[in-house]
């Protein structure tokens, strides 16, 4: 007989099964259910992490000043460090925006389009035009969606005096912090403009540039003592974005393992069902026996028994996994649990479930695996079967 006859035969066997068989293929189900569930927690954090350092400099090593300012003389100390390609300079203050009926505080931000463009090489625009000419700027996505400020002449109000720059466009969302700044809350405007405005020929933001991403590690140490002994902050974005991948990482394995227990579960209730049926079935196995099926069709028909209960309950388990995924991240914060201190919250609520078919075909593949090998000792148990013996002991 071919398999593929006996793989039908094994399907409406298994739906003539009763409550039994429809127990232990819920239990397959809740297995590949609860893998895609809680495993989609963890791949929406890789995929937020992603999509947040996305196009981000990963070569860039920060220096951002508390008290004293860094001046050029500080640029080119830092210029003749090893390792350095070039070093960038940027000047941040807090200025008061009026827009929508209210006051804001918002955060400008001067660089040149150079440096803009080594932190944020992969920045678009969402409106307008880009300009980082004297006088201009452009606005980062949430200014205009929560402020509310259209692109134009902006009044701005710094120390009791009043400025004013050229907003030509926005950006789309950038998502990072990492920089000494947020882009996405802040308005980037000329160097020029913002010395100008500060009133100082010198920098609160100080950009090392590293000749590439391994070379970071190296360099830091360098940066680091350089900036204690001006009493500024240092850090580098690479280690901040290693951390996310690390804890995202961590979580996919761990709710992976975790998950892997549901299967162990059912893969005990497949062989127990199994042994049950290969013992209720010894003169059903003899009369197959007996019209001419080799013990290798037996052994074969009865994995694809197991294998069917595996189909079955993965299929159902995957559709039910979907959408469990949804309430698993709206209602139970799994990954914050089990990672809490070692990530900022913030960060997660960023976070959506994400299935990817990747995830479903691993939860089908799992389904399947452990019904087959659960069923290999019923199996191969029936495959042996005497059928003389068993006609005689009934």
């Amino acid at each position: 007989m071919k398999a593929l006859e006996m793989f039908f035969m094994a399907l409406k066997d298994l739906r003539s099964g009763g409550l039994r068989a429809f127990l232990v293929t819920l239990s397959v189900a809740v297995g590949a259910a609860a893998l895609i569930a809680f495993v989609a927690q963890a791949e929406g954090l890789r995929v937020s992490v992603e999509q947040q350092f996305r196009g981000l400099a990963a070569n860039v090593i920060v220096l951002s000043a508390k008290k004293e300012w860094f001046t050029y003389s500080d640029v080119e100390a830092l210029k003749g460090l090893e390792g350095v390609q070039h070093v960038l300079v940027g000047v941040k203050f807090t200025a008061v925006v009026e827009a929508s009926g209210r006051r804001w505080a918002l955060t400008f931000v001067g660089m040149d389009n150079k440096t803009f463009y080594s932190l944020f090489p992969m920045a678009e625009l969402r409106l307008g035009n880009f300009s980082l000419a004297p006088g201009t700027g452009v606005e980062g996505s949430k200014v205009l969606d929560e402020v509310r400020l259209p692109p134009g002449t902006v009044v701005f109000r710094y120390r009791g005096s009043h400025y004013q720059v050229l907003v030509t466009g926005a950006l789309k969302p950038l998502g990072s912090g990492l920089f000494g700044f947020d882009p996405d809350t802040s308005i980037i405007i000329s160097l020029d403009t913002a010395l100008s405005v500060v009133g100082k020929g010198a920098f609160n933001l100080v950009y090392v540039v590293a000749e590439d991403p391994a070379t970071v590690e190296r360099l830091y140490p360098l940066v680091d003592a350089y900036a204690r002994a001006k009493d500024a902050f240092v850090f580098a974005p690479l280690n901040v974005i290693n951390m996310y991948a690390s804890a995202a990482d961590f979580a996919e394995r761990f709710l992976f393992m975790m998950s892997l227990i549901a299967f162990i579960a059912s893969g005990f209730g497949i062989a127990n069902t199994m042994m049950i049926t290969v013992m209720e079935r010894r003169s059903e196995i003899a009369i197959m026996k007996a019209v001419g099926f080799t013990p290798r069709e037996v052994l074969l028909y009865y994995l694809l028994l197991a294998a069917s209960f595996g189909l079955v309950g993965g299929v159902i388990g995957s559709v039910a996994g979907y959408f469990l995924a949804g309430v698993v991240n709206e209602y139970v914060n799994v990954i914050s649990t089990q990672l809490k201190g070692y990530i900022q919250a913030e960060f997660l609520k960023s976070a959506q479930a994400y299935v990817s078919p990747q995830l479903v075909a691993e939860a089908m593949l799992f389904s399947l695996l452990t019904a087959i090998i659960a069923g290999l000792y019923p199996a191969r148990k029936a495959a042996r079967l005497d059928p003389i013996e068993a006609l005689r002991g009934e």
